[in-house]
């Protein structure tokens, strides 16, 4: 994420395979995380759409299952996203 604001190691993304879901983790970042709207101070469960804070940055999780980039783009695109794609698979 290209912000001033958001730290090197800012926040990490854990595949919690027993519930087969992903945390959210702040790793002590000096600005902190928020997730639709919350400052997170311990691990949180990620659910479709919400909305994570670094920085001046906002980006939404999506729990889809894709077939490409261009089919999520597209996806974002119908929400009314402002975005700036990436996707992380």
């Amino acid at each position: 994420v290209l912000d001033n604001e958001v730290s090197r190691r800012h926040v990490i993304v854990v595949h919690d395979r027993a519930a087969n879901n992903f945390l959210l983790r702040d790793c002590g970042s000096a600005n902190g995380t928020r997730v639709n709207g919350h400052r997170i101070t311990t691990d949180v469960t990620l659910r479709d759409g919400d909305v994570i804070e670094v920085g001046q940055s906002r980006l939404r999780y999506a729990r889809k299952n894709f077939t490409c980039r261009s089919t999520a783009l597209q996806h974002f695109k119908r929400e009314g996203e402002g975005y700036r794609g990436t996707i992380v698979t």
